[in-house]
């Protein structure tokens, strides 16, 4: 299941990466790369719900899903986090571990 939800994570980071990416450079391809990835997430995410309540992998999913997305414009687009946002992505790692 955690391949699962690692995989699911990574598409959906890889998607909202690329849509933020075709809003700065109007590049076609990269918008289709963005809906590929959208579209396989929700295969992976049909996969998912065959192991666990879909309350479990929404958590992991949105989560993890946040922090990587967070961390990455960070350094692709050179986006600022203040400390609300840091202490947030804390609490988000220690509650995934919870779950």
């Amino acid at each position: 299941m955690i391949a699962y939800v690692l995989l699911l994570t990574g598409l959906d980071v890889i998607a909202v990466i690329a849509a933020r990416y075709y809003v700065e450079k109007k590049r076609n391809y990269i918008l289709m790369i963005s809906l590929i990835c959208f579209s396989l997430s929700v295969l992976v995410f049909e996969e998912l719900l065959q192991f666990s309540v879909t309350a479990v992998i929404n958590i992991l999913w949105v989560s993890l899903s946040n922090i990587f997305i967070t961390i990455l414009c960070y350094f692709l687009f050179k986006e600022k986090i203040n400390r609300k946002q840091a202490l947030g992505m804390v609490a988000i790692l220690a509650g995934v571990l919870l779950v």
